[in-house]
């Protein structure tokens, strides 16, 4: 816990608070696309609707972030980057599905 709060100190002395909403963005977007990633290779459908569901928590973090930097197209800039890899997602659910 001593290492998170000195690198929080860190963080908050060296970025501005926008800077760290852009920077917070772009992670929860590369989670978010990284659990869309899991889901087409998983091949449990129980397994993957979880992983979806979960993908879908880390898409909405991301856009909100994006909102709060104060950059006017970031928000639609994190959305595109992650709607691919949602719909991949969703399209190898349900075809997975159809088998079941």
């Amino acid at each position: 816990m001593k290492q998170l709060l000195r690198e929080a100190l860190l963080e908050l002395n060296q970025k501005t608070h926008r800077q760290i909403e852009k920077e917070t963005a772009w992670k929860w977007a590369a989670r978010a696309c990284a659990a869309y990633l899991l889901v087409q290779n998983e091949d449990n459908l129980g397994i993957a609707l979880d992983r979806f569901a979960e993908a879908e928590d880390y898409s909405r973090e991301a856009v909100e972030h994006a909102a709060t930097s104060a950059e006017e197209f970031l928000p639609q800039q994190v959305m595109e980057w992650m709607q691919s890899f949602a719909t991949n997602a969703r399209n190898s659910f349900l075809r997975k599905s159809e088998f079941s």
